[in-house]
């Protein structure tokens, strides 16, 4: 009798556990709600009293995925939403019963926030459920940005340029946000986003989220946001001009040197989803020093990648989610010899983006002369498209080796 007991339950709880944590989805339909265009732009301070909240989109069904999934917050939190021709602004009211807890420890901006109470939006502009962008800011108006690909891989390495203040008070926190829209790529021709909101707070071990699955929140689990359309991405060019002045001196065999290099970084969006990158006699002297690692086994070591040329777009060069040995691309080794050296590299041009289900990079480097190897003529092509709900078919070619 306990025996049919026990099989008869395990059906029962098995429909209960699903309804419980298929919380991206209402009546089958994903979580959705309609944005409104802003009159005037709000004062990006943390304060929540701009007359441009008043009417925009409320975003305030959240749930726990920590510690109980599915389960009601224990505290409230109210996301507004709004745009207009050049920004999309979230304000974030983030209720706190006991805010003399509130954690904000953080004060460095793109660092982690392990020990932080945090909010986060993420941003999937093309709206295909496998990438999105990812923005975090603390109680502090410290930020963190990232990419996330393919529904498995977080690229902090990447940095954009966006605003964000926070503010504490007597009830909790609350925090506003401006994404230019030139900071992202988007499609024009699509007036639905997919878009996920997030919070943690810290001392309770407690994560709420707006749509989330069995725990997950990767861009396949989020929800969308309408109405989008109008937006502005001004001239899509930047350009980074610099200069490398050097002087040595020999205070043993006598003798100066003096050096002069200049460098170019051009980026512009042929289309706001369509990007051209171009570097001349690169300096890579202002990307972030490298994190020491140990080896413990016999795989390599796979150091992030910190450059600004080599993260636009990095994550349409992945290929099948391979990030350990056996990947066929990884682009620290350009710009390396075999010891660990750095190799000039004369210039380079890339050109990446996204056409409606289409993914296509293409990377070509002129690597300098170094020891007894020669000047190299480095290529990348990939390209991916994507069928079915959640999978891609694609390709890619690689020429020349770095070493």
């Amino acid at each position: 009798m306990i025996s049919m007991i026990r099989l008869l339950a395990v059906p029962v709880l098995l429909l209960l556990s699903t309804e419980s944590v298929a919380v991206y989805t209402v009546d089958g339909e994903r979580k959705s709600f309609e944005i409104l265009r802003a009159d005037s732009a709000p004062r990006i301070d943390g304060r929540l009293d701009d007359d441009v909240w008043r009417n925009a989109a409320v975003v305030d069904d959240f749930h726990q995925t920590t510690p109980t999934d599915g389960a009601t917050p224990t505290e409230i939190t109210i996301v507004r939403v709004a745009y207009d021709d050049e920004y999309l602004y979230i304000a974030a009211d983030l209720r706190d019963s006991n805010a003399q807890e509130i954690r904000a420890k953080q004060m460095i901006q793109g660092k982690m926030f392990f020990s932080d109470d945090r909010f986060w939006v993420t941003i999937d502009s093309f709206n295909n459920k496998r990438n999105d962008y990812f923005f975090q800011v603390n109680a502090n108006g410290v930020r963190r940005e990232a990419l996330r690909e393919n529904n498995a891989r977080f690229i902090e390495e990447w940095v954009a340029i966006w605003h964000a203040e926070s503010a504490v008070h007597e009830d909790g926190w609350s925090t506003e946000i401006a994404i230019p829209f030139k900071s992202i790529s988007f499609s024009p021709e699509s007036d639905t986003w997919g878009i996920n909101f997030g919070r943690g707070i810290v001392r309770k071990q407690e994560f709420n989220m707006w749509a989330s699955h069995e725990r997950q929140d990767w861009p396949a689990y989020g929800g969308e946001v309408r109405g989008i359309g109008n937006i502005q991405q001004g001239l899509g060019l930047d350009v980074v001009p610099s200069i490398n002045l050097s002087q040595q001196r020999d205070l043993v065999l006598g003798g100066e040197h003096s050096g002069f290099e200049p460098s170019l970084d051009v980026r512009y969006r042929i289309t706001p989803s369509l990007s051209a990158t171009f570097t001349l006699n690169t300096d890579f002297s202002t990307s972030e020093v490298d994190e020491q690692q140990v080896a413990l086994d016999r795989f390599s070591l796979f150091f992030p990648e910190k450059r600004d040329f080599f993260l636009q777009d990095a994550g349409i060069f992945e290929f099948g989610n391979i990030d350990t040995n056996g990947r066929p691309f990884f682009s620290r080794r350009i710009g390396l010899s075999d010891d660990g050296e750095a190799v000039g590299i004369d210039g380079g041009v890339k050109l990446t983006g996204r056409v409606g289900d289409l993914s296509l990079g293409a990377l070509a480097i002129r690597q300098e002369a170094n020891g007894g190897v020669d000047a190299q003529d480095l290529f990348v092509a990939r390209g991916s498209y994507n069928v079915l709900q959640e999978s891609a078919v694609g390709f890619i070619m690689t020429h020349g080796d770095p070493t």
